[in-house]
């Protein structure tokens, strides 16, 4: 699936832009895995409801680069301080958020040891499109981990005429405006690329969440379960209330007594386990007794497999250094 965004409006170069020209003007191709959404949605709806508000988030994107052919792969989250808003109108616009640097670099280390064919290739963020703050923290933070660092957002706001995927990624260009060096960001266009393990993982969320008809909430399986055992558990308790309002109100002479209800009364309650008998203490203990035994006789077997292999090592060890079968048998 190829997503192409070619009604890109062109913008004049100029400090206040941070977009520049079209997605025609670039043919890099880039690959984005379906894992790397997940984690961004995951990421902003997380926060938001920490918070309890929209809040805009922060990661850094792993992937591979061949060339100039991008996969963009993973992510993890960054840690970004937040400016204090100062009152003064000068230093306000140079309020931009602070990326831990040393945090980035430990977790790309940490990364690469686990998989090492990724590599840092960008960063991402929320929002519609790129902002002279996202244009100031490329500048001055991520340019100095990447050269060319990419740029993927996602736009939380769900649109119903939307027809494609609220997700854009920009490439770095660096341009010349009133003399000075600033990189601008170029919207590319992008191909969805999955492994199997992906796409069973998609279908497995696709399929956890079900409408309901009627309204808008959506509710996944586990809830629906959890929500069936709850009305159940409360319709078994209002049915035992009402049994024991009425035996009160019969043993009160409220009520008359009726017989057939009390036997109906009696044939529920012998059904239910006893567990005020000495015949249920032995059998739950004896079933106790059985399960402590057999943990303990794999704890033995362990221990013995453990012994086990340290006499063949101290044999092994002992025979290198030399040594008569007389003095070996004195030990074994």
């Amino acid at each position: 699936m190829e997503v192409d965004d070619t009604d890109i409006p062109s913008v004049p170069a100029n400090k206040s832009a941070t977009v520049l020209g079209a997605v025609a003007t670039t043919n890099l191709p880039v690959s984005l895995h379906p894992l790397l959404i997940i984690n961004i949605s995951e990421h902003y709806t997380r926060m938001k409801a920490q918070e309890g508000k929209e809040t805009k988030v922060y990661g850094a994107v792993l992937g591979k680069q061949d060339g100039r052919q991008l996969e963009l792969c993973n992510s993890f989250e960054l840690i970004v301080n937040q400016p204090t808003v100062s009152k003064d109108k000068e230093n306000k616009s140079d309020a931009t958020p602070t990326v831990d640097l040393g945090y980035l670099q430990t977790k790309r280390e940490q990364f690469e040891q686990v998989f090492p064919e990724l590599d840092f290739l960008g960063w991402y963020t929320t929002g519609s499109s790129p902002t002279p703050e996202d244009c100031a923290m490329q500048r001055n933070q991520f340019l100095q981990v990447h050269e060319s660092p990419m740029l993927v957002k996602l736009d939380p706001a769900i649109r119903p005429s939307c027809e494609h995927l609220p997700v854009s990624i920009y490439e770095t260009h660096i341009d010349l405006v009133d003399g000075e060096a600033m990189p601008l960001f170029n919207q590319t266009s992008y191909t969805l690329a999955a492994e199997e393990a992906e796409r069973v993982g998609i279908d497995h969320v696709a399929n956890v969440s079900s409408v309901i008809s009627g309204t808008n909430d959506k509710q996944s399986a586990v809830s629906l379960h959890l929500l069936a055992q709850y009305n159940a558990t409360k319709m078994l308790d209002s049915r035992i209330r009402v049994i024991v309002k009425y035996l009160r109100d019969v043993e009160s002479n409220s009520l008359p007594v009726d017989l057939t209800i009390l036997k109906e009364i009696a044939g529920l309650s012998q059904q239910l386990p006893v567990i005020d008998k000495h015949s249920f203490n032995k059998h739950f203990y004896q079933q106790c007794n059985d399960v402590a035994l057999s943990a303990l006789l794999g704890s033995i077997t362990k221990g013995s497999n453990s012994l086990n292999q340290y006499v063949n090592k101290f044999n092994l060890v002992y025979e290198r250094h030399g040594g008569g079968r007389r003095q070996r048998s004195l030990f074994f």
